[in-house]
């Protein structure tokens, strides 16, 4: 009976949200204490549960998440999300652009919130489209498909950083083991699925083929590009790794593990990125904080 107490909530949860409308930190409060009075808890405790619950996940998730949000908009403001898909494309050529693509959304997807990562590629992948006569969805598919996975499997993503706070679960070990099962299917999702959609020819909607597009000389390296973005997956996934094959008394475990933890992890990315993204390429601290600041008021019902 609790199973399916839950299953009817998590469905009614959907109908609020999917049907409704209504925005999801409320609807999640208003299924919450309903699943809790459903499932027998004393009318006096459901809020003080609920409080307890919120605090609890918050706690864990806040910088995560926020600074998450922070190195992703820097990455897009800055040009460097750009410089990663043109030079993968180009490097790829017209017979792997779907593979191009895909690549470029999962690099791009673990910095960046789906949302924030769809509206940036979405303009790039209709630019492709067209410029190089593909079927749309040969490329927009792998571009989706990527940004989906790396926003439910890994870290620091909202979904798998709670629930790895929720069930006590090391964040570095869910990195690796979320990108061994993202991995192949990012790559079944994407490219191989999209083999199967060439008979569907969609328009490219008119006026969306370019997005802000940076100059060459605006933009950062690809390396630097990559580098960065890929700053805290390579300390967590470090830091699980020393945990798995080095003693705990010994002073690399011990460095390893404090600059793999998530916080200080995210603090080192997105302390990277100021300069790498902001800094370097000729921006005041002013300039910078505001696009931090813009980043965090995104995502704050999220939070």
């Amino acid at each position: 009976m609790p199973l399916i107490i839950l299953a009817v909530g998590i469905l009614f949860l959907f109908f609020l949200i999917v049907k409704v409308r209504l925005n999801s930190f409320l609807a999640l409060l208003l299924v919450a204490g309903l699943v809790g009075y459903a499932e027998g808890l004393p009318e006096g405790q459901i809020i003080p549960v609920i409080e307890k619950g919120l605090g609890g996940t918050l706690g864990g998730l806040a910088i995560v998440v926020s600074f998450g949000a922070m190195l992703g908009k820097l990455m897009a403001e800055s040009g460097g999300a750009q410089r990663i898909a043109t030079t993968l494309i180009d490097v790829f050529g017209r017979r792997w652009v779907k593979w191009a693509v895909a690549l470029t959304g999962f690099i791009v997807g673990i910095a960046l919130f789906y949302e924030i990562g769809f509206v940036l590629l979405i303009p790039l992948v209709f630019t492709i489209a067209t410029a190089a006569k593909i079927p749309l969805l040969e490329v927009g598919i792998p571009m989706a498909a990527a940004l989906s996975v790396t926003h439910g499997f890994l870290p620091p993503h909202p979904g798998p950083t709670a629930i790895s706070i929720i069930y006590n679960a090391d964040i570095g070990l869910t990195l690796l083991y979320g990108a061994i099962i993202a991995i192949p299917t990012a790559i079944v999702a994407g490219p191989v699925f999209a083999n199967t959609t060439k008979h569907i020819q969609p328009e490219v909607p008119e006026g969306m083929q370019s997005s802000k597009v940076f100059a060459d000389n605006e933009m950062p390296g690809f390396g630097l590009s990559v580098f960065t973005a890929m700053v805290p997956v390579v300390l967590m996934a470090a830091s699980a790794i020393a945990k798995l094959t080095l003693a705990p008394a010994s002073a690399i475990y011990q460095w390893l593990t404090f600059l793999g933890t998530p916080d200080m992890a995210l603090t080192i990315a997105v302390a990277t990125a100021i300069y790498t993204f902001g800094l370097r390429q000729g921006k005041s601290i002013p300039e910078i904080m505001k696009i931090c600041e813009s980043a965090v008021l995104t995502i704050a019902m999220i939070l």
